[in-house]
């Protein structure tokens, strides 16, 4: 399988700087884009209803990776322990059970997946229901 979209998108286009490794960027893209196409049925996003969608899959695509990438960090985090909320300076972080992570993952990437792909007619009509 291959990703939606490359490294170098992600830091020239896209503007990211949350992931600082290629080999990381890389890693979870592929989630990232697996997500993607359950939510839009693998349609060829680059000739639907005679449009090319790229970008806007590439966008949500390097969204959907940063929200990945805190997902696997708060699974690593939740291993060591329950945290439910820690500050220090501007830094915070609050989670529970792994359920809520979850939850909370989900809600974020269905909030990035509207907001790239809804003018699209990429996803179905009663994704905002779900």
């Amino acid at each position: 399988m291959e990703s939606y979209v490359d490294y170098e998108f992600y830091i020239n286009t896209y503007k990211g700087s949350k992931i600082t490794s290629k080999e990381e960027f890389d890693k979870l893209s592929l989630r990232a884009t697996q997500y993607i196409k359950e939510h839009i049925f693998n349609r060829d996003f680059t000739n639907y209803n005679k449009k090319d969608y790229s970008n806007e899959v590439k966008y949500a695509t390097c969204s959907l990776t940063e929200i990945e990438q805190d997902y696997q960090k708060g699974l690593e985090e939740l291993s060591t322990g329950n945290i439910k909320s820690e500050s220090i300076g501007d830094y915070s972080r609050s989670f529970g059970t792994s359920e809520e992570l979850i939850n909370n993952t989900n809600s974020k990437k269905n909030e990035e997946l509207k907001l790239y792909l809804a003018t699209t007619g990429l996803l179905f009509r009663g994704f905002d229901r779900v």
